[in-house]
């Protein structure tokens, strides 16, 4: 079940959209109405993310691309749909990956196809996640986003292109979660094979420069696995 948020600053469409969301698909469990981007923002800055926005892209006081830029930052994985009454600004939307774009009026029957695109991208997503749990907190994390993890006895580092964050969990765990593209290039270290640059028997370099060791012991294997992931024979 699905969380969608609502944002517009005119609230007789936010109502009348907030009621056509009512007659739409069993996958949504919430429906919530913001009449401001600062609003919505704030919800989002204490109580996390919804998985489905619908923002009109002129909001008084903030531009709605804007506002779904910063929040696809933090959450890649938010879907967006915009609606507008005014074409002018549509030809900027692409920069924040919109799901569907609606003109207003908008038609019951163009929500629920632009609701179940999003909803198909959503369940793709999904199917790209693993789940860990940070502090009694469940958190979803995109695959592709890791580019590697070291692990410390008990403790997991997983590092992404611009930050790190620790969970207590098992190296072993984590990799049966992820062993399509995660490589065991060392006793304590894993690596995404998508984001590698060059291998070597010296360690791995990452599309970013960062270096991930590789053992004596493990080279081999690992040399073996990366070259059958790139479709290559040794």
């Amino acid at each position: 079940m699905y969380r969608v948020a609502v944002c517009d600053d005119n609230r007789e469409i936010l109502n009348e959209i907030g009621r056509m969301l009512e007659d739409t698909t069993e996958e949504i469990s919430d429906v919530d109405l913001y009449a401001s981007a600062q609003e919505l923002e704030n919800i989002y800055t204490e109580h996390g993310q919804y998985d489905i926005i619908l923002m009109d892209i002129l909001l008084e006081q903030e531009n709605g691309i804007s506002l779904a830029r910063r929040i696809q930052d933090q959450y890649p994985d938010t879907q967006v749909i915009f609606f507008t009454g005014s074409l002018e600004q549509a030809e900027n939307i692409f920069g924040a990956n919109p799901a569907a774009f609606l003109v207003k009026p908008i038609s019951q029957d163009k929500l629920d196809a632009a609701l179940g695109k999003a909803i198909r991208k959503l369940k793709e997503g999904e199917q790209d996640c693993v789940t860990l749990t940070i502090r009694s907190k469940i958190l979803r994390i995109r695959v592709d986003d890791i580019y590697y993890v070291e692990s410390n006895k008990r403790i997991l580092n997983i590092h992404f292109r611009n930050e790190s964050l620790q969970v207590y969990e098992k190296l072993d765990n984590f990799l049966k979660k992820v062993s399509l593209v995660f490589l065991r290039s060392h006793k304590s270290y894993a690596v995404n094979m998508n984001k590698i640059k060059y291998f070597s028997s010296e360690g791995i370099e990452l599309c970013d420069g960062r270096i991930v060791p590789v053992s004596r012991p493990k080279y081999r294997k690992a040399k073996e696995a990366f070259l059958k992931f790139c479709g290559e024979e040794d």
